[in-house]
This record gives C-alpha cells, structure tokens and sequence, in this order.
C-alpha cells in the first residue's frame, strides 16, 4: 500500500523537469520576470522580487501563475510537478545573483479557506530542494522560508 507520506517523500526530488523559461522583464538589482510554456500551452509568468529588512536580512517574495489568470488561479491541468520543477530552477537561479537572501516569502492558492494541498505541496519541494531551511506560515497567510545558512 502507498502511504501518503511516502508520495510527499518523492515531491521534490527533482524527477520531474522544468519547462524552458526565459527572461521576460527585469529590473537590475530588484525584480524579474520569468515566462514560460507548459505542455498544455498555458503560459506562465514567475514574479521574484528581493528586498532588505535589514542589513542582515534580505527577503525574496516569489509568486507564479498563468497568464489568463491571477496569483489565486488554479489551473489542474496535471503538470504541477512540472511547474514545481520551473519555479524552483527560477528561484534558485535568482538566488545565485542575490547570494546575501536570507528567506524566501510565497503565498500558496487555495480552493477554499481550508484547502492547504499546495501548501503541502510547496512545502514539501522546499524541504526536498533547499535542505536545511525551515517553513513558518505567518497570520497573513504567507509562507516564510528561513534559508540555510550559506558557510564562509
């Protein structure tokens, strides 16, 4: 028998590729825009801004969704694990030009107020593709990811 744990286990693991994506907008040292196909056609566009609170800690604010849609869209279309794969390779390429990051903020869709599946699984690609971090929710509703910290 499959457990369900077992299956949170596999998400992540980077079996599933990322689509093509290509740079669609930036602004140097700020934001960039990243797009990209699925093999539905639906196109995507990942938004990933950094900002500092202080001179210690400095925050990606990382959102997705289709084109035709807003940031609450929820498509099914089965790719999920596709474009998990796309907007980590995003994020983490992102993170190479901003190595002093310290967290990463996203706020997860939800079918209704108690709808935590992609929650769970963004979570779990989280704990499987950054080792080490740690995931609080905080009263707004937004996730907070406190990335590992880098050695020296």
């Amino acid at each position: 028998m499959i457990k369900l744990t077992d299956v949170l286990n596999e998400i992540g693991d980077a079996s599933a590729k990322p689509y093509k994506y290509k740079v669609a907008d930036e602004i140097p040292n700020e934001e960039i825009v990243y797009e990209f196909t699925t093999k539905s056609k639906l196109k995507y566009v990942i938004n990933i801004a950094h900002y500092e609170i202080n001179r210690n800690k400095t925050r990606l604010m990382v959102a997705f969704k289709p084109t035709t849609g807003n940031y609450d869209t929820i498509t099914n279309k089965g790719e999920h694990f596709n474009i998990m794969a796309t907007v980590v390779a995003a994020v983490k390429e992102y993170l190479a030009k901003v190595p002093k990051a310290t967290e990463i903020s996203f706020t997860p869709s939800k079918a209704d107020e108690n709808d935590d599946r992609r929650a769970n699984l963004y979570k779990a690609y989280v704990a499987k593709q950054l080792p080490g971090s740690k995931v609080y929710v905080l009263e707004d509703g937004r996730y907070l990811v406190d990335l590992p910290k880098k050695k020296k």
